[in-house]
C-alpha cells in the first residue's frame, strides 16, 4: 500500500504521519509513517479488507476501508488541515471537485496539474499515459505514472486544459479516461485524480 499525506493549504508532503492498517480478525495493526516528501509505502501485506486510519500527532486525519490484492498497489493519499467548508478527498473519482493549491516558492506565471490513475478498487496503475492539452491547441504535454501511479506535468500556461489517462493491458484492451476543462492558474497546481473501470475487461 502507498499514498501520499499532505498539508490541505499547502500542498506540501506531511512528514511522520502514522498510517495504521487494522485486518478484520487480526490482532495486530500494521503501520507506517510518512517522510519527509509526505510519502508512505506499506509492503508486503496479505491480501483482503483493511481498515486505514491516518493520524498526525495522535489526532485522526482520515479513515477509510481497502481492498488489498496480491501483487497490486493500493493508494491511498490524505489531506491534513482539510475544513468543514473544505472538503478535500485526494481519492475520489475524476468528476469530482478538483483540489488547488499554491504551494511556497512557485512560479507565479506557470501552473502544474498533477494525480494519480487508478482503478474502481483503488489500485493504482504504472505506466497509464497522461495527455495534457491546452484548449484550441494540438500539441500535448505527456508523461507516465510512475510505480506509485502517480504523474506531474509543470510549467504549463494559465489556461483550460483537458487531462487524458491511456492505460493498456496486453492482448485485452486499452481504456481512456478523461478530464475536460481543467483551468490552470499562475502559480497554482491543480490535482486530478483519475480512475478507470478495469472491471468490465
Amino acid at each position: 500500500m502507498a499514498g501520499l499525506v499532505r498539508s490541505a493549504q499547502s500542498g506540501l508532503g506531511v512528514q511522520d504521519a502514522r498510517v495504521v492498517l487494522r485486518r478484520p480478525g487480526s490482532l495486530a495493526p500494521v503501520q507506517g509513517v510518512s517522510d519527509a516528501t509526505g510519502a508512505y509505502y506499506i509492503a508486503e501485506l496479505p491480501p483482503g479488507p483493511y481498515l486505514v486510519s491516518a493520524y498526525l500527532d495522535q489526532v485522526p486525519i482520515g479513515e477509510q476501508t481497502v481492498t488489498i490484492e496480491h501483487d497490486k498497489i493500493t493508494g491511498l493519499d490524505f489531506a491534513v488541515g482539510a475544513t468543514p467548508d473544505m472538503p478535500i478527498d485526494l481519492n475520489a473519482p475524476s468528476m469530482a471537485p478538483l483540489w488547488r493549491y499554491k504551494p511556497p516558492g512557485a512560479d507565479p506565471v506557470t501552473g502544474a496539474i498533477e494525480g494519480t490513475v487508478s482503478d474502481t478498487r483503488r489500485e493504482r496503475l504504472p505506466g497509464a499515459v497522461i495527455s495534457i492539452i491546452r484548449d484550441g491547441e494540438v500539441a500535448a504535454e505527456q508523461t507516465f505514472t510512475d510505480d506509485h501511479g502517480r504523474f506531474q506535468v509543470a510549467g504549463l500556461s494559465p489556461g483550460s486544459y483537458t487531462v487524458s489517462a491511456y492505460y493498456s493491458i496486453v492482448m485485452r484492451a486499452q481504456m481512456e479516461v478523461r478530464r475536460n476543462r481543467v483551468r490552470v492558474g499562475g502559480g497554482e497546481v491543480v490535482v486530478v485524480p483519475l480512475w478507470l473501470e478495469t472491471d468490465t475487461w
